[in-house]
């Protein structure tokens, strides 16, 4: 009788645990939204006035001064860039859906869609950053979902495979400040956050993540 029951456990886990796990994978979290696509025209003008005239302005007035400053990015600039793009984007059969940034307490979040084989499923990724003793940077890929099933180590193992296609494991100091962030996220490699501003060398020397915005602050790195 009790070897009945423990067979009838088991076959019902087997039937059930996929099915279980197909519905986390499609369910919705809560503060998911889909982002309306981009209009181009007067709102398109604004976003590429403030990325050119006023954030990347900014930065390159104030590293030629020499000086400590802080560039501050708030959601919303860093969403209105990313509509900027095309959406949605296809990679692998996978299409991707515009996705959304969220600032909060020491994360970034980025919520959005992807459509597999007419099945749409929302995915969920927040990053960290920190500084060790020494002023390097560490990236942190802390969590990704889709829906509400945790699936970090595999988007790791899967983003690593697609990222040494793309960048050398093996290259050092020569690589530039984007290879270097993109091993920090899927590796914990740290890395000095160092670079040229028209000649100008400036160093990331602090970021701080709060509600709705990141504060960087930048410092003169010496030539």
């Amino acid at each position: 009788m009790k070897s009945a029951k423990i067979k009838w456990m088991y076959i019902s886990a087997v039937v059930l645990l996929p099915a279980v796990v197909v519905f986390l994978l499609m369910c919705r979290p809560a503060y998911y939204r889909r982002v309306p696509p981009f209009t181009a025209g007067s709102g398109q003008r604004q976003v590429g006035l403030y990325l050119t005239h006023e954030l990347l302005a900014s930065i390159y007035n104030n590293s030629q001064r020499c000086e400590p400053f802080d560039a501050v990015i708030t959601q919303k600039a860093i969403n209105d860039v990313m509509s900027l793009g095309e959406w949605p984007q296809e990679f692998g059969g996978i299409k991707f859906f515009k996705p959304e940034v969220f600032f909060s307490t020491d994360r970034a979040v980025l919520v959005g869609a992807a459509n597999f084989n007419a099945v749409e499923l929302v995915l969920t990724v927040v990053a960290a950053a920190e500084f060790d003793a020494k002023g390097l940077l560490k990236l942190k890929l802390e969590k990704v979902r889709i829906g509400v099933l945790d699936v970090t180590l595999f988007a790791k193992m899967m983003a690593a495979g697609f990222s040494r296609r793309q960048f050398n494991p093996e290259d050092g100091e020569n690589e530039d400040l984007r290879a270097k962030a993109v091993k920090s996220l899927l590796y914990g490699r740290p890395f000095e956050p160092v670079f040229s501003i028209d000649g100008k060398k400036v160093r990331v020397k602090k970021i701080d993540i709060v509600q709705r915005k990141a504060v960087i602050r930048i410092v003169p790195a010496g030539n």
